[in-house]
This record gives C-alpha cells, structure tokens and sequence, in this order.
C-alpha cells in the first residue's frame, strides 16, 4: 500500500490510527454491538421480575429500678452474657438465621418447590440470596426479603419472619426465667433447711441454759451479713448463666470468682467481730458468745429466706409472661416496584462491555493483517 506523506504521518499515530482502524471496521463495530444489546435487552425482558420488601424491628431495653435478679434476667443474653447493644443485635439476627427459623419459612412458603430445588441446602443457600438482615446500629434490624412474580408473597415472608422470632425469643425467655426459678428454688430450700437447723440449734440451747434474750445485740450485723449473703447469691447466678457462654478462665468469670471469695471473707469477719455488739464478743459469757452466735445464722437464714421467697415469686410471674424483648417498628408493604432486574443498568454495562471487546477485537484483527507477512516469517 502505497502512503502520502500527510496519511503517512497520519498512521503513525496512534490515536488517528485507531479512530482510522475504526472507521474501517464501523459497520461490523456497529452490527456486533447492536446485535448484543438487542439480545440483552430481549432477555432481560424474558427474565422473572423479583420483589422485595422489609420489615423492621426494634430491641427494646428493659429498665428497671427495683432490685430483682428476675428482671436483671432481661439484661442477660441466653448467647452471650452481659452483651452490649450491638452483641444483642447480633444475637438476633443468628436466631433469624437459625435452622428453627429458616425451615418455619421453607414450609410456610413451599420454598423447595418455588426454589426448584432437590436438596434441602441448596434451599438453603437460594434462601440465603434472597433474605439480609441489617444491623442498622441504632437498635434496630431490618429484614429485606425478595420474591419472584409475587410482590404480595415477599411482604407476607418479611413479616412471617418478625412473627418467627417473637415466637423463638418468648419461648427462649420462658425457658430462662424456668431454669432460673428452678435455681432459685434449690437455693430456697437449702436456705429453709439450713434455717430450721439454726432454729432448732436455738431452741435446744435456750432450754438447756436459759439463756437471756439478747438479739438487739445482733441486730445491725445481722442486716450486713444478709445483705453480703444476698450479693454472694447473684453472683452465683452470673456465675452459673456466664458458664454456659465464657471458657473457665474468661476473665469476667475469675473477676466474679474473686468477689464472691471476698465476700465470703467478710461475711465470715463479721461473723467473729464485736463491731456491733455492746461488748466485745471475748468480753461477753461463753454461754452468751453462742447465744448469739446461733441468733445471728437464725436471723441471716431469715433474711435469705425472706430475698429468696420474693426473687421465686416473681419468676415464677415471670415464667408464665408472654415475653418478647423486640417490638415491630415497620411492617412490611407490599412492593410496588420491581427491584430486578435493573434493566437499564444490564444494558448499559453490556454496552459498554461489548464496545470495549468490539475495539478490541477489531484492532487485534488490523494487527494481524498487517503484519500477516512478518508472522508467516516467523512461524517459519
């Protein structure tokens, strides 16, 4: 091919050589590309619409100012003790992943047959593409489900799963207010037998030594070393409920551990001081020293009783309560638009994917021919 010195410089460079090369080969570039976005635009048309909707909660955050261990359980995560909003958020969105919950939804809503699925993991992981749950970090989740054809059926599955879960969290609040009323329960009847002891411990040395009435004496020592007992009790159960959730060297758990230990070191100097007797103990008769001595455990026994009588009354009320810590803030609408597909979107990247292999294409095509010649060389 023979060049003038104007196309010459022309071709050398390579911007002009390209637009040259693309004008060249613009009715292919042209044929290709349409016939592309044609098809794509056909397909996204064949393609099923999907729908989505979301539904939102909101975890509520009990309060309370009364001192009862019953509604400190409301604190208490069955996952994760002690767990901060952002930890309880986290709880429940592993129950909306749960199996529990996600076979309720496959069954209510046929999904294996929707789905067109054999194996029940594979409705799992189609579930799985077409459900999120969003911590939205203010407390609240949102729960987005998407539906093919059936704008109705996506607000029915966002909303099927709030029910789901209020469901699983008042079934998972009774069973811990039982397991911790049964706890009570052995902690109260170890305490009334413990009481009857000291009682009868009482009685026997009143009658064997007529011995004065001197419990004014014990009084005020008696109400500390209740209220150390009381403390020593909850953390007995922090203890027992962490246990289910922290390893035996959690730091929190050692640190709960160590209290008690101190507490009990308390209870018991207390229990060898005179800091509110009018007399030092060595000072008082040994007959006395033991009269009140056996008055004191009495009188501590009575207190716990009494702590321990309340706390079961109230969860056993608590038990037979409907409790759910989460309320709906949104219920989900139906969708009026389709959320797939994005058909323009599709179009416009194909276009663009299919013009950049086009250009491509076309260029690597011109290389060839152009140095067809210098290739057979080279091959040979």
């Amino acid at each position: 091919m023979n060049l003038t010195q104007t196309e010459y410089q022309f071709e050398k460079k390579p911007f002009f050589k390209l637009l040259n090369i693309l004008w060249m080969y613009r009715k292919s570039l042209v044929i290709v590309n349409m016939s592309i976005v044609s098809l794509t635009i056909i397909y996204t048309l064949i393609i099923p619409k999907s729908y989505t909707a979301t539904a939102k909660i909101i975890i509520k955050k009990e309060n309370t100012g009364n001192f009862d261990i019953s509604s400190q359980l409301q604190n208490l995560s069955m996952l994760n003790f002690g767990s901060s909003r952002s930890e309880e958020t986290k709880r429940y969105i592993a129950l909306l992943e749960s199996v529990t919950i996600t076979d309720s939804i496959i069954n209510r809503f046929n999904l294996e047959k929707e789905y067109k699925t054999k194996y029940r993991e594979d409705t799992y992981k189609t579930l799985e593409k077409n459900t999120s749950f969003i911590d939205n970090e203010d407390g609240t989740i949102s729960i987005t489900c998407t539906y093919k054809e059936n704008p109705v059926k996506a607000a029915e599955m966002a909303n099927y799963y709030v029910t789901l879960l209020e469901g699983l969290d008042t079934h998972l609040n009774k069973k811990q207010y039982k397991e911790f009323r049964e706890y009570i329960e052995i902690n109260r009847n170890e305490s009334l037998e413990k009481l009857k002891e000291y009682e009868e411990s009482l009685r026997e040395f009143q009658n064997a030594h007529y011995i004065i009435d001197i419990e004014k004496q014990g009084e005020q020592i008696v109400e500390e070393v209740a209220a150390l007992e009381n403390q020593k009790i909850l953390n007995e159960i922090e203890i027992r409920y962490m246990g289910k959730s922290y390893s035996k060297d959690s730091p929190l758990l050692l640190d709960l551990k160590n209290k008690n230990k101190e507490i009990q070191e308390s209870i018991n100097g207390l229990k060898e001081s005179s800091k509110y007797s009018n007399l030092p103990l060595d000072k008082i008769p040994d007959l006395a020293v033991k009269y009140l001595r056996i008055y004191r455990e009495v009188k501590i026994q009575e207190k716990v009783l009494e702590f321990l009588v309340v706390q079961h009354e109230n969860a056993k009320v608590q038990e037979n309560k409907e409790i759910s810590n989460i309320m709906v803030l949104d219920h989900a609408n139906t969708p009026e638009r389709k959320s797939k597909p994005q058909r323009a979107s599709i179009v416009i990247i194909t276009f663009f994917f299919s013009s950049f292999l086009s250009i491509f294409s076309v260029v690597f095509i011109d290389f060839i021919k152009r140095n067809k010649s210098e290739l057979k060389m080279v091959v040979v």
